[in-house]
Order: structure tokens, then sequence, then C-alpha cells
């Protein structure tokens, strides 16, 4: 039972941490944050570099994770930008359907095949998220309307594909090229911090924005690190003693916690029904991944 105190760990820590960044986000520019995270992940990687064997290290799985980082720092981005315009109790259950569109990819580009309970588990994500965006019962099409015309939603929805490639490529480098956890992460946030310094340079304002963000904020955004490093860490480690499934299933407990949590701390609206999709969606991510 110790992969479930584990994954438990790493649901309590992303509940922790995505409340922590909404927290910072009132404040703090979405693209600074993101780069002094980054920077603050990177610091905190270094040590996993003691238990990389680098004659196992070839340039391949090394260019793949290089342009999975790139996705990677695009999607985050995309949803900080999201989180920091939005209730955080709206942006977790959407963000919960990347299993549901992981496994879509896989069918279609990895050859997977798809079971009757995932195709369930991918109608009631798609379900709860209609209920988590209708406003009005009596406008049975208005959640269309409303994923239609926010471009915060399109982020997310756009995120979540970027996230979900990720997942693909990370699943090849780690199983075909024999790359340990701690390789990849050690070798991943250089990456993501590698491209967040370029985003700043070319899309703000360079290191300025490091030198804002760490006079503002350094505190909160180096307790969110040490939050998103350590939740990779115990769930790498649930991974070593049990299925992903079943560890990304306890995992997804985090979306509950960050809605009825966030919801509360951050006086949001509409709770109640945000709680019960959550849950819709949590069930549609059981039937997924165990």
């Amino acid at each position: 039972m110790l992969w479930l105190i584990y994954a438990l760990l790493t649901a309590v820590l992303v509940s922790f941490s995505t409340l922590m960044e909404k927290k910072v986000l009132f404040k703090e520019h979405a693209m600074e944050f993101s780069a002094v995270l980054a920077l603050f992940n990177m610091i905190l990687a270094l040590p996993f570099f003691l238990f990389v064997d680098f004659s196992k290290i070839t340039l391949r799985p090394l260019v793949y994770m290089f342009l999975a980082s790139i996705m990677a720092a695009v999607a985050f981005l995309l949803i900080i930008k999201a989180m920091r315009h939005m209730e955080v109790s709206s942006v977790s259950p959407l963000v919960i359907m990347g299993p549901g569109l992981t496994a879509v990819l896989a069918f279609i580009f990895l050859g997977e095949s798809l079971s009757v309970f995932e195709i369930l588990g991918i109608g009631l994500l798609l379900f709860g998220a209609y209920i988590l965006e209708t406003k009005d019962r009596k406008h049975l099409l208005e959640p269309f309307k409303i994923i239609k015309e926010s471009k915060y939603i399109h982020f997310i929805l756009i995120s979540i594909l970027l996230y979900s490639i990720t997942s693909l490529i990370s699943r090849v480098v780690l199983a075909h090229y024999n790359l340990t956890p701690e390789t990849y992460i050690a070798i991943i946030h250089i990456f993501l911090a590698i491209n967040f310094f370029i985003m700043l340079a070319f899309f703000h304002d360079g290191i300025k924005g490091i030198k804002h963000g760490m006079k503002n904020a350094w505190l909160p955004i180096l307790i969110v690190s040490v939050f998103v490093i350590s939740y990779r860490f115990f769930q790498a480690n649930a991974i070593k003693l049990a299925r992903v499934g079943l560890v990304e299933s306890v995992k997804k407990l985090s979306v509950l916690f960050t809605v009825i949590i966030g919801g509360e701390i951050f006086h949001e609206k509409n709770l109640m029904k945000k709680i019960i999709a959550s849950l819709i969606m949590t069930a549609g991510v059981l039937l997924i991944v165990i």
C-alpha cells in the first residue's frame, strides 16, 4: 500500500500547487511567473542528476525530450494565463480531460485499442465539461457557445492537447529508451527553463521579467516549485510500485481538493455544480485509466 501513500501525497501536493499558483497570479504576470517557476524547478531538479546513468542517454531521446519540453512549456503558459483570468474551480475540472484525449491520441497514433470502459469514460468527461459550462437550464446549447467564444477555454483545450502529446512522447522515451524517471525529470526541467527564458526574451521583457518576478513573489513561487518537484517525485515512485492507471486515478483526486478548497478560499460561484461536474469527470478518468 506504499504506492497509495505516494499517490495520495501526489494528489494533495498538486492541489496545493494549483491553489498557490492562483494566489500568486492575482498580482503576478503569467509569463514572469512561469519563467521564475521554471528557474526554481531547474535548480531543485539538479540533485536528480546524481542518479542519472549518462551511458544510457543518446541523442534521439534527448531530441524527443526537447520537443516535448517545448510543447509542455507552451501548454503550461496557456494554463497559467487561463487560471489568471478564470476561477480555479472552473479551470481544474477542464484540465482533467487530459487522460481522455491521451487515450484517443494513443488509439490514433500508437495503435492502442479503446475499450468500452474508456469510451464510456470519455463520454463522462464530455458530459461533466458540459455541466461545468451550463449557466442556464433553459438554454441547452449555451455551453457550446461559451466554449466557442471564450479564448481562455481555448487556451485550456490547446494545453490539454499539447500535454497529451507530451505524455505520448514521455511514454516512448521512458519505455523504449530505458531512461529512468530521475533522468527524465532532471533533463526535462533544464529544457523547460531554457524554453521559458527564450519565450521571456522574445515575448516579454527578458531578464527584467525574471528580476521583477523574483522581487515581487520569489517566496510563493519557490513554494510552488517545491510542491511541483515533490509531487513529480512521489508520482514517479508510485508508478514504480503500481500500475500507471491506478496512480493517475488517485492523482486526479487533486481536482476535487482544488475545486472544494479553492472555491471556498476564493469565494467562487456555483461551487456545488462544479463539484458535481468534477465528480462526474473524475469517474470518467477512473473508467479510462483503471
